[in-house]
Formats: structure tokens, C-alpha cells, sequence
């Protein structure tokens, strides 16, 4: 697949996502929590990628089940887009994004999770409505907005740290 025709399946599955989370939250009234990977490029699915997804997957079903969040309802897509996981639980949103951020925070490969809360009404809840600083870069301890807007890594630095990251994570499990 050429790049164009990657980035616009990637842009086309953001958008499917978007209207499927709307659904979800129109059918259950509830808290949906949209798991998916901080990967960088047009290359968002392999074997490594679907190693740190499922072990997202389980950390976050783990301490959900710990704190006596009961999952409603649960699908998962491994796509070449992407891979995404759909979760409504029955726990107030901002209860549950301080659920998720403890995991990307505590993790080793929490700077690669990404955990978007929604609740009820559809409103995303956000690090900063917790009172939590912005995320921040995966190579230096500046905001990922401004790395991102700066370009001040390349496409090979971010995935050779993910890689590496994720490497030596699964060698001590």
C-alpha cells in the first residue's frame, strides 16, 4: 500500500472509529473507554504492535476488575490501520481516566498506550480536566504537541524507542 493510500485508510478508520464510539455511547449511556496505540508512521499493526496492544488490553481489564468495574460490553479490532479496542463500563468517566492514566503513567509502556474516556453525554474527558500536565514526548521531556508540530524527531528515532522499550519490557515478563 502506498503511503497516500495508508494515510487515507488511517484518516478513514479515525473517522469510522469516531462514529462508532458516538454509537456506542447513544446504545449504553455510559463510560466508553477507546484503547489504542501512540504509534507514529504509516505502519500500525505487526507483531510487536499486537504484543503491546494485548498487554494494554489485559492491564487495563486487570485493574478495571481490581477497583470493581464491571465491562458492559467489550470488542476489539486488530486492523492494518490500526489496532483498537471499545470498552463500556459502568464507573463515571473521570474515575475511570484516572484508572487509565495510573496505567500509562506506571507502566514501561504506558507512553505507548493511549486510553481516550468518554462519557455518557459524548464529552471526552481530558488529562488536563484532572488536573494532569499534557503528555509528553517519548525521547525527551518536552509536550508531544510541540515535538510533533516541531518535527523534532524523525519517524525512525520514535519507532526504534518503541521497539526498544517493548523489547526489553517482554524480556523481563
Amino acid at each position: 500500500m502506498t503511503i497516500n493510500k495508508n494515510l487515507e485508510a488511517i484518516l478513514q478508520a479515525r473517522e469510522d472509529r469516531m462514529i462508532y464510539q458516538k454509537k456506542l455511547i447513544q446504545e449504553y449511556q455510559n463510560t466508553l473507554i477507546a484503547f489504542k496505540l501512540n504509534i507514529p508512521g504509516p505502519e500500525k499493526d505487526g507483531p510487536l504492535y499486537r504484543k503491546i496492544f494485548t498487554n494494554g488490553l489485559g492491564l487495563l481489564k486487570d485493574v478495571l476488575k481490581k477497583q470493581n468495574v464491571t465491562i458492559i460490553f467489550e470488542k476489539s479490532n486488530l486492523k492494518d490501520t490500526g489496532l483498537e479496542a471499545f470498552l463500556i463500563v459502568d464507573k463515571d468517566a473521570k474515575n475511570i481516566k484516572n484508572i487509565c492514566l495510573g496505567i500509562e503513567e506506571k507502566d514501561s509502556l504506558g507512553r505507548i498506550y493511549d486510553f481516550d474516556v468518554i462519557d455518557a453525554f459524548g464529552k471526552s474527558i481530558g488529562r488536563e480536566e484532572l488536573g494532569r500536565d499534557r503528555r509528553k514526548c517519548f525521547l525527551c521531556d518536552e509536550y508531544v504537541w510541540v515535538c510533533a508540530r516541531a518535527r523534532t524527531h524523525s519517524l525512525e528515532e520514535m519507532l526504534c524507542f518503541i521497539e526498544e522499550t517493548a523489547k526489553a519490557y517482554f524480556i523481563d515478563k
